[in-house]
């Protein structure tokens, strides 16, 4: 089973699990396939450069933090009764007067 045919797998049975890919076959089809198969998060080849590798995998993580942030925000919207969050009306525009005692 190639890398591709791997995380094309993993994609169908975790889809939240983000995927990274790091390959010794830097072939453009194996790239082409495991990215539109797999949905990779990000691919690297051989030799690989350590900082862009850990980078990806912090990015990884914040990104998985954003998605679930995001998820718990939308649920409390969600949940909110719609007086709660629709048709107060908020002023648009405000005056602002000078008052020359106060100086």
């Amino acid at each position: 089973m190639s890398g591709a045919d791997f995380l094309a797998r993993v994609k169908v049975r975790f889809p939240a699990v983000v995927r990274i890919m790091l390959t010794g076959h830097a072939s453009l089809d194996a790239a082409i396939k495991a990215i539109n198969r797999g949905e990779i998060y990000r691919f690297f080849t051989k030799p690989w450069d350590d900082f862009e590798v850990r980078f990806a995998v912090k990015s990884a993580v914040e990104k998985i933090d954003l998605e679930v942030e995001n998820r718990r925000l939308l649920d409390i919207v969600k949940n909110r009764p719609q007086h709660e969050t629709f048709g107060k009306r908020v002023p648009r525009h405000y005056t602002l007067e000078y008052d020359e005692k106060a100086g």
